[in-house]
């Protein structure tokens, strides 16, 4: 099962995992944390983001693996990034190119805030209510995606043993700090 699940999802899984997704993998689960801990987005939900719409880390320019495009409509300030962090500067790009980002925590910290506003906004403000971040997940993938099976998908990627693995991983210096 977790062999046809690992390539419907186009990672291979367990020892037959390669080693750059294995180096992406824990690099994004690291990165995933680090947004959480500053936006509230769950990690899980990111990090399955990142690794379904990158192909594992393979399609990641920039350090934007979600795709997120550029909108002069706000700046990167206003996330707490500067625009030095933005590789060739933000404001001399056209709308609607691909942003670029100094690192994957600066891509999900961006991309946290868009789940958080506009036509996401009932799906979070449920969430901060409920605490079902399952419901908020299917809530976001209706708007999110045109694909009908990316709920599916991104539950099957939060699920794999070794997303979670590399969670727990990338969770252990802050729990050990405390």
């Amino acid at each position: 099962m977790v062999s046809l699940l690992s390539r419907w999802l186009g990672v291979s899984s367990g020892p037959d995992m390669t080693e750059s997704h294995r180096a992406f993998l824990a690099r994004a689960a690291k990165a995933a944390v680090w947004s959480e801990t500053r936006t509230h987005v769950p990690a899980e939900m990111t990090l399955a983001q990142a690794l379904i719409e990158s192909g594992w880390g393979d399609h990641c320019p920039g350090n934007n693996c979600l795709g997120i495009k550029v909108h002069h409509t706000r700046g990167l300030e206003s996330y707490g990034l500067t625009p030095e962090l933005a590789k060739g500067g933000y404001k001399d790009r056209p709308h609607g190119e691909y942003e670029l980002y100094g690192s994957l925590g600066d891509c999900f910290a961006d991309h946290a805030q868009l789940l958080r506003r506009g036509v996401y906004r009932f799906a979070w403000d449920t969430y901060q209510r409920d605490g079902d971040c399952v419901a908020w997940i299917k809530r976001v993938a209706k708007i999110y995606a045109r694909d009908e099976a990316y709920f599916v998908k991104i539950d099957a990627a939060m699920h794999m043993p070794e997303v979670i693995e590399a969670l727990r991983k990338a969770r252990e210096p802050l729990t050990s700090a405390t």
